[in-house]
């Protein structure tokens, strides 16, 4: 059994700025053919426009099934390890462990719990879309096109990156 913690359908995202609408449209153009991107893959974002955040995440659902999968899976998992943390301890014969044996085992698990919850938040927020994001902005408002990738895989990620770099100011990607 495999299990995502990211429930995206595309994880990847790849932004370029471009100074005008032609040359967006002839990059665009480029990774439809090359890159054999469809239209669904491909966000082009005029100047000033105020569906920017909307192109940039489009998937609500697949961000609410990340948030809730990686909560729950990563909360089940510490609580496991702070089961298996207490048992090892109370096999040892740490003194504490064997004289409060339910308060040391229920500690443990909500304390290695509260840490997979942790981590799952870290994932969750997507910290390696900040800079994407944040350049996408700052271009928009500041009258640039922007052109934006989704994509499925890392391989895709890079084909876009590879044709998006030769005429784009800027080029910020996710991992």
């Amino acid at each position: 059994m495999q299990t995502h913690l990211n429930e995206e359908t595309y994880p990847h995202k790849v932004s370029a700025v471009y100074p005008t609408r032609e040359q967006t449209e002839s990059v665009a153009k480029h990774l439809k053919e090359e890159a054999h991107l469809t239209e669904q893959d491909i966000k082009i974002v005029p100047p000033q426009d105020d569906s920017l955040h909307n192109k940039l995440q489009p998937e609500d659902k697949g961000v609410r099934k990340t948030l809730s999968s990686t909560h729950i899976i990563l909360a089940a998992l510490g609580a496991t390890f702070g089961f298996l943390v207490a048992t090892y301890l109370d096999f040892s014969g740490v003194t504490f462990v064997l004289e409060q044996p339910f308060v040391s085992y229920a500690v443990l698990c909500i304390i290695f719990a509260m840490l997979g919850m942790f981590a799952a938040g870290l994932i969750s927020l997507r910290p390696d879309q900040d800079p994407l994001m944040q350049s996408a902005r700052d271009a928009n408002q500041h009258n640039k096109w922007v052109l934006i990738v989704h994509a499925k895989n890392k391989i895709q990620s890079s084909q876009a990156k590879s044709i998006m770099r030769t005429q784009a100011e800027s080029l910020s990607s996710s991992f």
